[in-house]
């Protein structure tokens, strides 16, 4: 009987999460189409979650914000997560490219 192959399917996903955004339901009602007197906030971060197919091992989560140095790392030696900046929050070439060399194929070659 032969020893079980390891089989290494990943799969990557990104989602936008937009944090500043008031709820719909809650604050409005319902013959009105959005809160009085306020506008719709668009902040948003891009959000990359990978893992293998068994889920026994997660790679660490991309975030992708507009701001080079965002507050919320001001105290911070190492961020909870890999963080780059972009201007539109958006997902590119060269950040997913960057994401693969530096994170995803070393996490994979250790586990």
């Amino acid at each position: 009987m032969e020893p079980k192959q390891k089989i290494n399917i990943y799969n990557a996903d990104e989602f936008g999460l937009q944090y500043k955004s008031l709820p719909k339901k809650t604050l409005v009602l319902p013959n009105e189409k959005e809160v009085p007197g306020h506008k719709p906030v668009k902040e948003r971060i891009t959000v990359m979650v990978c893992a293998n197919a068994s889920g026994t091992y997660k790679i660490p989560l991309l975030a992708i914000g507009k701001y080079q140095k965002p507050r919320c790392f001001n105290r911070v030696d190492k961020p909870p997560v890999q963080y780059e900046a972009q201007s539109s929050a958006w997902m590119s070439e060269d950040i997913f490219r960057r994401w693969f060399t530096n994170v995803f194929v070393p996490h994979v070659t250790q586990f």
